[in-house]
């Protein structure tokens, strides 16, 4: 089931990347995006080639290095300014694709429903949007990218270098925090909106030994039938 919720996951982000793409060619500011991104990897490399020589502990080769590492965060503050329709978008994306569809579409994304998973209330009642908005917003940058993006006109270009850095390391970090936890049984994210990601099922319906309907079930609701069935309590 862990491969596939990540296969799950790297296919609905491809899918978001490629809308973003596609949405980023009419945004305005791209050609002035692409060249401070081409700027930026060029200060990069030149870094990178001066931080690997033999000299490097020289005062002249710390000084140089010092001046590309100012050179590339203010490449990155004036990228970012120049990308905030693209942030925007993705915010945008995100939120309508991994939360509204998803939540309206029984639990499942386009990768989910690939590879035939899909989210599921924990106990045993009906999904709600609140469910799927807790889940969301743990899960994917959708409110992270909002304070990136809010900071990045508070703030000025020295100090927003410094923080934002932070920030990222918090997005990867609980990204990765919610990954591992998956590994035993149920992912950070499922376990504070009290969901949970099961495979789908189909039964048949058997009527004068004939199949006359087939209906989609998940394990979590035969699970809660037998519970209902056994006990004689109503299904919450």
């Amino acid at each position: 089931m862990v491969g596939k919720r990540i296969i799950a996951y790297l296919i609905d982000f491809l899918i978001v990347v490629i809308l973003s793409n596609l949405l980023s060619t009419v945004l305005p500011n791209r050609d002035k995006i692409l060249s401070y991104s081409e700027d930026a990897n060029n200060t990069f490399n030149e870094y990178m080639e001066i931080f690997s020589s033999e000299d490097i502990n020289s005062e002249e080769t710390e000084k140089k290095l010092d001046e590309l590492s100012k050179e590339i965060s203010d490449l990155s503050y004036y990228s970012a300014k120049a990308s905030v329709f693209n942030s925007i978008i993705g915010i945008v994306l995100y939120f309508l694709y991994f939360i509204l569809f998803q939540s309206y579409n029984n639990g499942q994304t386009i990768g989910k429903k690939l590879l035939k998973i899909e989210v599921t209330s924990n106990d045993g009642k009906e999904l709600s949007f609140k469910q799927m908005l807790i889940r969301g917003i743990i899960l994917y940058p959708i409110v992270l990218n909002t304070i990136s993006l809010i900071l990045l006109f508070i703030l000025n270009k020295d100090t927003y270098g410094n923080v934002i850095s932070f920030v990222e390391m918090f997005k990867y970090g609980l990204l990765f925090a919610c990954f591992v936890t998956l590994f035993s049984g149920r992912g950070l994210h499922d376990r504070i909106a009290n969901t949970d990601v099961i495979s789908e099922r189909e039964e048949v319906e058997i009527e004068d030994g004939n199949a006359t309907k087939w209906k989609k079930t998940t394990e979590k609701e035969k699970k809660v039938k037998s519970y209902n069935h056994t006990s004689g309590k109503r299904k919450g």
